[in-house]
């Protein structure tokens, strides 16, 4: 009896394990993850965005230290090429009771995590390739700005002390948009990217759908814009429409300045230049000053009137240093010429 209910523990808690996850959406970034997220939250599932940096969801409440957690997984997960790295932390998640998975990493390990969770449904969030690109670009061009590893210790690649904190999410967007073909979106230093290399982050979000295609079954899978509302989002998980309206969210929308590549450019390389041209005037200013006091005391000096000075308290204060001759009486202090 007791040898039977081992093999069933063995058999059994991780199936159960594995039934965990729910949900996996599997769109690429910027194809309106951040609203299929609220979306899932408001129809019953405990969420996970990306790292877990939403504030609006209920895990980045709960469990403040699981964006870390996942970064660092994430990091070494695609600088390895390897799942496996993921699983310890989808374990703390599913003990975390967590049902849906929305954006990178879990979008990069769409067929990866349909494995693991083969009773979960997959929603590829999908849009406009060239307004797709357009958004991306403006998102994941700020892992341009620094150098990947090693960095180097010039001061103008590493200006201010924000970098220690901005290093590593720079080089985890590079090592995102290279996984998806569009490793010249953080390419550094930043440049405009040239058609070739605009059509290779094209074709690769083609792929990435394709692969989806060939690995899910039909009915596990959703292609999904948003734009289409509640009505085959909630047909596709057996839930009920709400009555309140579709989410729309975009948290990062201060990131995307709506500028051009070329001004980016010119602006990213201003920021090099400035600090660099700041430390260079500082010794001419320094001696500006030095010899601007120097003048100063120059026209102080020339300034006491010829003639006049017998006022002036530095002339008075010399005038009382020096000591009159002393004459004693008896003494005949007449000149010698007065004797002849």
């Amino acid at each position: 009896m007791t040898a039977l209910l081992r093999v069933f523990l063995v058999t059994a808690l991780p199936q159960a394990a594995a039934e965990g996850i729910q949900v996996i959406a599997a769109g690429v970034s910027r194809t309106s993850t951040q609203s299929l997220s609220l979306a899932l939250a408001k129809l019953g599932h405990k969420t996970l965005h990306a790292e877990g940096f939403h504030p609006k969801l209920q895990l980045a409440r709960e469990a403040p230290d699981i964006v870390d957690r996942v970064t660092k997984a994430a990091r070494r997960s695609f600088a390895e090429h390897s799942f496996e790295v993921l699983e310890p932390t989808l374990e703390q998640l599913e003990m975390l009771n967590v049902t849906a998975l929305v954006d990178i990493p879990w979008s990069q390990y769409g067929v990866e995590l349909h494995r693991r969770y083969p009773k979960a449904k997959v929603i590829v969030t999908v849009r406009d390739k060239e307004s797709w690109f357009r958004s991306y670009w403006e998102h994941f061009r700020w892992g341009a700005l620094l150098p990947p590893p090693p960095f180097p210790s010039f001061p103008i690649t590493q200006p201010f002390p924000l970098t220690v904190l901005y290093q590593p999410f720079a080089q985890y967007w590079r090592l995102v948009s290279e996984r998806i073909g569009c490793g010249a979106v953080t390419r550094f230093p930043p440049w405009p990217l040239t058609n070739e290399e605009k059509q290779s982050c094209l074709d690769g979000f083609d792929e990435h759908l394709q692969r989806l295609r060939q690995a899910i079954p039909p009915r596990a899978l959703l292609e999904y814009n948003i734009r289409e509302g509640w009505e085959p989002l909630c047909r596709f998980l057996n839930r009920p429409i709400p009555e309140e309206a579709f989410p729309r969210e975009d948290s990062y929308s201060s990131l995307h300045w709506k500028v051009g590549p070329w001004t980016f450019t010119a602006i990213a390389y201003l920021g090099y230049c400035l600090p660099v041209l700041v430390v260079s005037l500082l010794p001419w200013r320094c001696r500006g000053l030095r010899g601007k006091g120097c003048a100063k005391k120059m026209s102080h000096a020339r300034s006491v009137p010829q003639g006049r000075d017998r006022g002036h308290p530095r002339i008075q204060s010399r005038r009382r240093n020096i000591r009159a001759p002393q004459i004693r009486p008896g003494l005949d202090v007449r000149p010698s010429w007065q004797d002849s």
